[in-house]
């Protein structure tokens, strides 16, 4: 049918006038034809009916196929490789697209709950522009990167022969991570240890096994002597350089400096002094250093002095720092340099959600994603020392506003199974000890059995579900034979810790439940119902220690641990398989007590925070050549791609950086991940080749096309001004008969896409 239909066509446009370059037709199917030709009639001044007459005397009725079916999903990109992981990358509703079909009539249509729509196709050739509604996104998700199976924002797609689904990607660029991030934590030395003993390190996401036995040595970037005891951390990735909040602990030392109990240190990633950023007022106890009950008076400050967990805000502006002293919110501008100290951009008080008890309302935990702070705490029963009410409580902050939520959005008691302590001794939550050392409890054959419930750590799933690291109190209590804090009580005692990690979900009307309740997922095991399972070893049924780190790339949630490596009186990371929650059989050592002297940390808490050093997130730069029959834009029926084209990146003056081809669909794509030189606002060029073009499958219309007779649409001539989202972007070499360039370009912020470097080619006839 494709010979007569083209004469058929060819007759009709002679006599209308029209010349033969404006519409080409590519389609074979004779009610394309027809609604094609009707519309050429109707530019050159024919009446419909005088078309309709010509083109029945010419032709058989058409007979219309019905096309396939159409099916736009938009989903959320955590990882920047193009591609579609089911597993971890899920729909986002409420998502508008732009559909325009071949006869220019437009609508909209919006993603349902599983971030799908389906696209009415009936009364249409199936020929379609899909763009996506960039307004429609939250402010915290931009478009993602295009490639294998990811749309960029503008397509298209021709469902006349076949069905297809086509998917765009979002993403919020903070969620990226490299494969294989560093990570880093603090070592909480012993007072008596000396300053030169590490204190900031890193190791690799990878690395098991004991770093005292053989695995590899994390790298030290500081020491005890630079900032004393530390918990909070928080990665700028901007300036590479790692933030430290001090922390009251048992037995270890602050840093110098005045306010140290609430001081923030910085440190460069990658080497370099340690200088004070800020200094709160966190406290007043002082750390006894003298021998005598080894501190014990120091017990009344843990968890009510210094410093809780410290976090960025996605875009690396705002540092957020939990003062568990006054318990408020500090925001500092985390842009500024340090020296000299900086003083906070504001300080709101945390919410007390009504324990019973004003004063037992402690907070810690941080975790922000999607532009949402979540503080966490807990009540901590000091005051009633009735176990009943203990509670875990999560409120949202918003840092726009600088209000907290009317209510939380978590609040649960603590009062579940859970597994044993050490042999025999459950692990239970009880609530904290008092602050006179001549009340604190004597230890069971030596073990101080009272693991004390510190909400110290909030990690944000992809879904929005939450991961809850628990830091036992008991833990920065004592140590490996640590006296007793009593003097009634001239005991020796060693400290296991018992922390945990608890699964909240959220559900679909955007609450939070606890495991094992309303639906969310939890797991038999260890003694207890709990998704996050399997870290029961030598009789420890909860070896967790309330640090939590999550990068949205990989399938595991990294924790803080006791004897992780399975080595005794050790302490370092593990990791639990994000799906099912099971625990690795072989964490990371990192501190391992190799001489039993009194006074180590040893199964007690000895690390502090848990961050992965992501790196910025990349650039890509791209789109299409595309088959211009109409040249200058791309029209709904243009969907058809060049394969084969060489396009080559060039930086500003000319010298190449990178070469690819154009895809089976006519679309090419440089990434910053394989072009290093792709970087944050800097200015670039393209260059296409068209001798290498592939013409099997373009629907030119005429047998055995010839690449020469190809010709690149030049914007600047055939649609001046131009649409930036649709139009070509290239420019005709007049040195070469086959490239083409576009102008010098710039690329936006990390993370940033450039999805308009599209090029046109029509064929000359």
């Amino acid at each position: 049918m494709l010979g007569p239909l083209v004469t058929y066509r060819h007759m009709y446009m002679a006599a209308c006038g029209i010349p033969q370059r404006s519409r080409p037709i590519h389609h074979s199917r004779q009610g394309i034809l027809l609604r094609r030709t009707t519309k050429g009639a109707l530019r050159a001044g024919f009446g419909l009916g005088a078309a309709l007459t010509l083109l029945t005397s010419m032709m058989p009725t058409p007979a219309f196929a019905a096309p396939g079916t159409l099916t736009v999903s938009v989903i959320r990109d955590v990882d920047a490789d193009g591609r579609y992981t089911a597993a971890r990358e899920l729909g986002v509703a409420g998502i508008q697209v732009r559909v325009t079909d071949a006869d220019d009539n437009s609508f909209i249509v919006t993603t349902n709950p599983d971030g799908t729509v389906d696209v009415p196709t009936a009364g249409t050739d199936g020929e379609f522009r899909l763009e996506l509604v960039t307004s429609s996104l939250p402010d915290y998700l931009q478009p993602a990167f295009g490639g294998r199976d990811l749309s960029s924002a503008v397509t298209y797609v021709n469902v006349a022969e076949q069905s297809h689904t086509v998917r765009f990607g979002v993403w919020n660029t903070a969620d990226y991570c490299q494969v294989n991030a560093d990570l880093t934590t603090s070592c909480q030395q012993d007072m008596l240890k000396p300053d030169t003993s590490r204190g900031l390190v890193t190791f690799k996401n990878n690395w098991r096994g004991n770093s005292n036995a053989g695995a590899p040595q994390p790298t030290a970037l500081n020491t005890k002597g630079d900032t004393g005891a530390t918990y909070g951390l928080a990665y700028d990735k901007k300036q590479r350089r790692i933030f430290q909040g001090a922390y009251a602990k048992r037995a270890t030392t602050y840093g110098q400096g005045p306010n140290e109990q609430g001081a923030i240190y910085v440190t460069p990633r990658g080497g370099g002094a340690t200088t004070t950023f800020a200094a709160l007022n966190a406290g007043s106890t002082p750390h006894n250093t003298s021998t005598a009950r080894y501190d014990g008076d120091f017990i009344k400050a843990v968890g009510k002095e210094g410093l809780g967990d410290i976090d960025l805000s996605e875009k690396g502006d705002e540092l957020y720092v939990v003062n568990m002293y006054d318990r408020k919110l500090y925001t500092f501008d985390a842009t500024q340099s340090a020296p000299p100290p900086n003083a906070p951009q504001s300080s709101i008080a945390i919410p007390n959600p009504g324990c019973n008890g004003p004063a037992d309302w402690r907070p810690m935990g941080l975790g922000v994603r999607d532009g949402v702070v979540y503080v966490g705490g807990v009540c901590s029963a000091q005051s009633t020392q009735n176990a009943g009410d203990l509670r875990a409580v999560v409120w949202t902050y918003d840092p726009g506003s600088q209000t907290f939520s009317t209510a939380p959005v978590l609040d649960e008691q603590l009062d579940k199974a859970r597994g044993d302590l050490t042999p025999g001794i459950s692990a239970k939550w009880t609530p904290w000890t008092l602050d006179d050392p001549n009340q604190y409890p004597a230890s069971v054959n030596g073990t101080p059995a009272r693991p004390q419930p510190m909400l110290s750590d909030i990690a944000v799933e992809a879904n929005g579900d939450l991961a809850l690291g628990f830091r036992d109190r008991q833990g920065d209590l004592g140590g490996y034979q640590m006296i007793n804090p009593n003097p009634a009580h001239p005991t020796l005692d060693t400290t296991a810790s018992a922390g945990d990690i608890t699964k909240v979900c959220r559900t679909a009307a955007g609450t939070f439940v606890w495991e094992g309740t309303g639906g969310c997922p939890t797991n038999q095991g260890d003694g207890a119902d709990e998704f996050y399972h399997g870290d029961n070893w030598s009789g420890h049924g909860e070896r967790a220690q309330g640090a939590l780190a999550l990068s949205l790339h990989d399938g595991k949630i990294a924790s803080t641990y006791m004897d992780p490596a399975h080595a005794i009186n050790s302490g370092g990371v593990n990791w639990h398989d994000r799906t099912s929650g099971a625990a690795d059989q072989q964490g990371y050592g990192i501190q391992y007590l190799t001489a039993l002297d009194s006074g180590n940390f040893a199964k007690a808490n000895g690390l502090g925070d848990l961050e992965y050093l992501c790196d910025e997130p990349p650039i890509q730069i791209g789109n299409r050549v595309w088959y211009d029959p109409q040249p200058g834009t791309q029209n709904p029926d243009e969907w058809a791609g060049f394969p084969g084209v060489t396009v080559t990146l060039l930086d500003e003056n000319g010298n190449t950086l990178a070469t690819t081809t154009t895809n089976a669909k006519g679309e090419y794509y440089f990434s910053s991940l394989n072009v290093p030189a792709l970087t944050e606002h800097g200015t670039y060029k393209l260059r296409f080749d068209k001798s290498t073009a592939d013409l099997t499958n373009v629907p030119i219309g005429r047998p055995n096309p010839q690449i020469s007779r190809l010709r690149w649409t030049n914007p600047y001539e055939d649609d001046p001004g131009g649409n930036s989202t649709i139009d070509s972007k290239v420019e005709f070499n007049r040195n070469s008969d086959t490239t083409a360039e576009t102008q010098v370009f710039q690329v936006g912020d990390w993370g940033s896409v450039k999805h308009n470097l599209d090029a046109g080619m029509y064929y000359a006839r």
